[in-house]
């Protein structure tokens, strides 16, 4: 192939229908549930997170108005990109094949990527609940309080607790759901909260399928949690922690995603540059610019526990 403006255009556009097709095809992981997709028109969007919670009011004179709205969180978004290089001598041989499965590869990379993320919006970065930078054991929401924690407080001075410290047996669980199930919220009455998610790592998930999936127990006794709620093993989850969460959506997913841009593939340099012909490879790039974070973290009752050190923050009563 001749390096010149209309092969090069079409080498472009070629590589960017592979992308735009993987992208039209992505579906998104089991992850899904737990977020918002939300638009994003400028660099930090603001929400109003605790407004999603309180209920309607008997209208006896005026429309009752909330100050819970004051609790705003901004979520600002991240630039994130990869490039692929072309050397100029396997374009002039034609030799592209290998590099349109590479910008497929991209494509599902980047579709992806908010989605692999999440679960180190729960965890830190090594994959536990005491690692070294971030998750929500470690960063702090709007009230001051890290985003797991048992000092909460809402406006009011309303306190609320969504942070246990126990191993995951069938007594446990029970006990786990019970303080998700009795959360209250602003307005001082439980929000109504049911149990239909456990999330847990590889390290529970044998625990985890027998608490759930196991529809006898004992010597032929029914097991009361058979089915209680799905499970999802995230194998980012390094430790023994493990979450039981409210997706329904109906006082908030715990999630926002954000778009701001992309996901899009682009070229490194104009066509119509003289110096782009003089290049010995040429670059092409998956960009796409997006923010996401725990915004309603009350739908989640987390638990900090590690078999190997055995301590215990919330007493199993």
């Amino acid at each position: 192939m001749d390096i010149d403006q209309g092969n090069m255009a079409a080498l472009f556009q070629g590589l960017r229908g592979s992308f735009r097709d993987v992208l039209a095809a992505f579906e998104p992981p089991d992850v899904a549930r737990l977020v918002t997709l939300m638009p994003s028109t400028t660099h930090t969007e603001r929400y109003p997170s605790a407004l999603l919670l309180g209920d309607l009011e008997e209208l006896l004179d005026e429309v009752a108005m909330t100050n819970i709205a004051r609790f705003i969180q901004s979520v600002a978004n991240v630039d994130y990109a990869r490039a692929v290089e072309i050397p100029r001598a396997h374009i002039e041989d034609d030799q592209i094949g290998m590099y349109t499965e590479a910008v497929k590869q991209l494509a599902a990379l980047a579709a992806s990527h908010p989605f692999r993320m999440l679960p180190f919006l729960f965890m830190s970065s090594d994959g536990t609940a005491t690692g070294a930078a971030g998750g929500g054991f470690q960063t702090a929401w709007v009230d001051g309080a890290n985003q797991f924690s048992n000092a909460h407080a809402w406006p009011g001075a309303i306190a609320w607790d969504n942070l246990d410290s126990l191993p995951l047996t069938a007594t446990n669980f029970a006990l786990v759901v019970r303080h998700l199930e009795q959360r209250l919220g602003p307005h001082g009455r439980p929000l109504g909260l049911k149990a239909k998610l456990l999330v847990v790592g590889p390290r529970q998930k044998v625990n985890a399928q027998l608490i759930l999936h196991r529809a006898l127990i004992g010597a032929g006794n029914t097991n009361i949690h058979f089915e209680e709620c799905d499970l999802l093993v995230w194998s980012e989850i390094a430790d023994d922690s493990w979450f039981v969460i409210d997706d329904r959506g109906l006082f908030g997913k715990p999630c926002v995603i954000q778009n701001r841009t992309g996901p899009d593939f682009i070229s490194q340099t104009s066509l119509e540059s003289d110096a782009y012909f003089d290049r010995h490879s040429f670059r092409y790039q998956a960009a796409r610019r997006y923010g996401e974070a725990i915004v309603c973290p009350w739908v989640v009752q987390a638990v900090n526990w590690d078999a190997a050190t055995m301590s215990t923050t919330t007493p199993a009563a």
